[in-house]
């Protein structure tokens, strides 16, 4: 029940603030989608400044490359992994997801315990997962037909605190419309007063 009231909350508050008019992403009226509707894909792999990084994306069964689908972009806790997440979330469930895509995106290990994955906002991170997320988002936008006044962003844990340093990123924060935080890790150094400007 909580995941279908958390995804609900989220479509309200598209409803609510994604009423601006955006251009339609590119990837609208190809031929056919790159994923099968209904699967979660393969791992998906993009270059960044962090080398090589890994995203997973699902489709629900009833998406056509033809008509607009909202998006939510999902961040596993740290020590997660994209199918920890996917688990959690529940999001690839038919019964509970029949018309979000939604984005997994995996976090690297921290230079100190490579078996300890995390996010940008841990303190020991040293990559820069901004700049993954808007390169995955490009990316997914020029593939898919994406509604771009619906993308959402949730996390977990620590994935939570990605999505609140989303929320506080200007260029990031236009292009999301609304941020779901569970159980936020947030530490002092990721939100100074430049940071999180309430016009942002």
């Amino acid at each position: 029940m909580h995941y279908l009231s958390y995804i609900s909350l989220l479509a309200l508050l598209g409803v609510a603030l994604g009423a601006s008019t955006k251009k339609a992403a590119s990837g609208c009226g190809a031929s056919s989608p790159p994923f099968e509707p209904g699967k979660f894909s393969k791992d998906q792999t993009i270059t960044t400044k962090d080398g090589q990084r890994r995203y997973r994306v699902f489709l629900p069964r009833s998406y056509k490359q033809s008509t607009e689908t909202p998006a939510i972009l999902s961040f596993h806790g740290a020590k997660g992994t994209i199918e920890n997440q996917r688990k959690l979330d529940g999001l690839t469930e038919d019964w509970r997801n029949n018309k979000y895509i939604v984005i997994y995106l995996q976090g690297l290990a921290t230079p100190n315990d490579p078996s300890r994955t995390a996010w940008q906002v841990d303190p020991l991170a040293t990559t820069d997962d901004l700049g993954f997320t808007a390169a995955v988002l490009d990316e997914v936008e020029s593939k898919l037909c994406v509604k771009k006044s619906q993308v959402y962003a949730v996390g977990k844990s620590q994935g939570g605190g990605m999505v609140n340093l989303l929320a506080c990123d200007a260029a990031l924060s236009s292009r999301i419309a609304a941020f779901a935080p569970v159980s936020g890790a947030y530490y002092i150094h990721d939100t100074s007063k430049a940071q999180c400007d309430r016009k942002n």
